[in-house]
């Protein structure tokens, strides 16, 4: 409570710290924070973060209204428009635009908490632009405090919100509501300034909402770390922050959960990576919460997850949505227990609801297959990545009787496993949405992209072993089931996979693009699983990357820990480390929108690796721009084809397998036109030029 913190009636900055003295202690008690501010920099947010979080933690609800320093050709263009509609729409997109450099000036940790406030909803941000008689910024310096008793502190004074004002010789005049008269007077008075501000009815300030691009280019500065705060369980709800004036969230979803409902709250969320796949589930979920507590029944929500890092990212986008979620992961010591009360919480009345995330390695074991089956309350099963959910050893364990199910994948096809396949569609039912990378390129939800096929032709020993390889493989298919391939040809599949991924050929061209490319920051190289003469093929690429091309790089495999993980993701993130080098681990869940350039020197021919890898790099991020994609392709050296007509079946089929990647990619980038050129003289060599 405010009446506990022991105030003084005035700050200034020669011999005390207004953040320690007042600031800090009242955010932390606060539940509403309106501020005014003409200048607005990284380092009040810093010297303030404890008491930030703290506020956020509380779901605390902050208006600002931030002076905006536009140019002077800025001014007399608003100025010139005649009607109010018309100004207010220039001065958006001014701001639009200059979103990324306003934020850009900002400290990384300012701008990542003051980006999740904003995403979270706690924040609501308008701009301020003097018009008629004032020609200079917004000048304001004070705000007003509220807490859970209404109590009001308020302040004015000389104190910019920024860390340079402590250096300079400031002052802060602070009123308290109850202390007195004249202090309830100033309070109401500041408050009743600010609301007609607010309000747009100061006839000298053009006051206006950021444009919802503006807002969403804030917002995509939260997925370059974690949420820096948490957030308490609460009554769960759809945030605010992600719902248009009519409490919806974006189109696609929302057809996607009316469908979901119109079958039965059964169905496969088939939407490409950085559409929103969580917060369309999660959005279904809080629904089907509402609808089953208004029938006064309760609800088992299961989340399952193939990794950790996805699961940590699930609770605290559930968290956003106000549930509080069992963390399934890390040894049953850690989550039995507190599940097992849950839910005889929820029997007994306690809770209506019990939301669960485990990783499909929890989820299948006998502790927690032994809760599943043992509930009897409303069940919904949400599979992130459900493609996972249809290998043999997980998909007899999905519980048959869950009323409401969701799959979400980008493909939930499982390659070469039609059995696999099957039971997917036949467990969670028909896909209740289609919203592909396309679609999501379209809509503004991920970058454009420029994709260039890098043609590398295989050495002669390389070329002789692939066709004995191959060879082998067309006799093995021979005899196996077409359906069921057999140990020994999914061995020769994958040794002819490493000899392509691994080749020679693919290094010489990865070492001049390396050498050749000056913008070298936030860079994914994709490298084969190999092991050649005891040498795994990723070291080759980390040592040609780092000691040949002087680029600084790490490797990032199942080898190293969590917690290197997290330190090499941040590395990249902040640009000290310049690119990073993978087998698979990058292929499912993890966050890196920064991520402007990827070389794929190795894939298998599964549709969803492609698809995973494309969509990693193609997340939205501040002047990111074009992403690009070069995609290494082995082929025979095209002057010496086959000898025989066997071995130039071999080489066609070579290529033809590779032009099915090759045409996923490259029909929707920007440089299409420029693709097909490149690939002609093939196509024409090897008669494919009707493929």
């Amino acid at each position: 409570m405010f009446k506990d913190i022991d105030l003084p009636l005035s700050i200034n900055t020669s011999s005390e710290d207004p953040n320690n003295l007042f600031f800090d202690p009242v955010l932390n008690c606060a539940l509403t924070y309106d501020v005014g501010v003409g200048y607005f920099t990284s380092g009040w947010i810093a010297d303030t973060a404890h008491g930030i979080s703290r506020f956020a933690k509380s779901r605390g609800k902050a208006r600002w209204i931030v002076g905006h320093e536009l140019h002077e050709r800025d001014i007399d263009s608003i100025v010139n428009f005649r009607q109010v509609a018309d100004r207010e729409f220039h001065a958006k997109r001014i701001f639009e635009e200059e979103v990324d450099d306003v934020f850009s000036a900002l400290k990384d940790d300012a701008r990542l908490v003051l980006a999740w406030l904003i995403r979270d909803g706690i924040v609501e941000l308008r701009i301020a632009v003097p018009i008629n008689k004032l020609s200079g910024i917004y000048h304001a310096k004070n705000g007003i405090f509220s807490d859970e008793a209404g109590n009001e502190i308020a302040f004015s004074g000389s104190y910019n919100l920024t860390s340079r004002a402590s250096s300079n010789w400031e002052t802060i005049e602070i009123f308290r509501s109850w202390s007195s008269e004249e202090g309830r007077q100033r309070c109401a008075n500041k408050k009743k300034e600010f609301e007609n501000i607010w309000e747009g009815k100061d006839v000298n300030l053009m006051v206006f909402e950021p444009s919802t691009k503006a807002i969403e280019k804030i917002k995509a500065y939260a997925a370059s770390g974690t949420r820096p705060y948490s957030l308490p369980a609460g009554r769960p709800s759809v945030p605010s922050a992600i719902q248009d004036e009519d409490g919806n969230i974006r189109d696609y979803q929302e057809q996607a959960i009316k469908s979901w409902f119109s079958q039965n709250g059964q169905g496969l969320f088939c939407m490409a990576t950085g559409a929103g796949k969580t917060i369309t589930a999660l959005t279904a979920s809080t629904r089907l919460l509402e609808y089953v507590n208004s029938k006064e029944s309760n609800l088992v929500i299961i989340i399952t997850v193939p990794f950790v890092h996805l699961g940590e990212q699930w609770a605290d986008e559930a968290a956003f949505f106000g549930f509080d979620p069992i963390k399934c992961y890390g040894g049953k010591g850690k989550w039995l227990d507190d599940f097992q009360s849950s839910y005889n919480q929820l029997l007994s009345g306690e809770r209506d609801y019990v939301l669960a995330i485990a990783v499909n390695a929890t989820f299948s074991n006998r502790e927690f297959q032994s809760i599943l089956n043992g509930i009897r309350s409303n069940l919904l099963l949400v599979s992130d990545e459900v493609h996972n959910m249809g290998a043999e050893n997980i998909v007899d364990k999905l519980p048959k009787h869950a009323r409401f199910r969701i799959g979400l994948s980008a493909t939930p096809i499982r390659h070469n496993d039609p059995f696999g396949t099957k039971a997917i569609f036949d467990y969670f039912g028909e896909p209740v949405i289609n919203f592909d990378i396309k679609d999501a390129i379209k809509a503004g939800f991920l970058c454009k992209y420029n994709y260039y096929p890098v043609i590398c032709e295989l050495d002669s020993d390389e070329l002789e072993e692939y066709i004995q390889l191959s060879k082998k493989i067309a006799r093995l298919m021979a005899m196996s089931d077409s359906d069921d391939f057999s140990t020994s040809l999914k061995l020769e599949l994958i040794k002819r996979a490493k000899l392509t991924g691994s080749s020679r050929g693919k290094k010489r061209q990865l070492k001049t693009l390396l050498d050749d490319n000056q913008d070298r920051k936030h860079t994914l190289i994709y490298s084969s699983e190999a092991i050649i003469e005891g040498e795994k093929d990723i070291d080759k690429i980390v040592r040609l990357a780092g000691r040949d091309c002087h680029w600084k790089v790490a490797k990032f495999t199942a080898e190293e820990n969590k917690e290197q993980r997290s330190e090499i993701l941040k590395s990249f993130k902040s640009g000290e480390i310049e690119g990073i080098v993978a087998i698979k681990c990058l292929d499912e869940g993890v966050d890196i929108p920064q991520t402007k350039t990827a070389y794929i020197l190795a894939s298998s021919t599964n549709p969803r690796q492609f698809i995973q890898r494309r969509g990693r790099v193609l997340r939205q991020y501040q002047g990111k721009g074009i992403a690009s994609i070069y995609d290494f392709i082995a082929i025979p050296p095209l002057e010496r084809l086959g000898e025989d007509a066997e071995t130039f079946k071999i080489e066609k089929g070579m290529v033809e397998r590779e032009l099915e990647r090759v045409k996923e990619f490259a029909e929707i980038a920007e440089n299409y036109g420029e693709t097909l050129s490149t690939l002609r003289e093939i196509r024409k060599k090897l008669k494919l030029l009707g493929a």
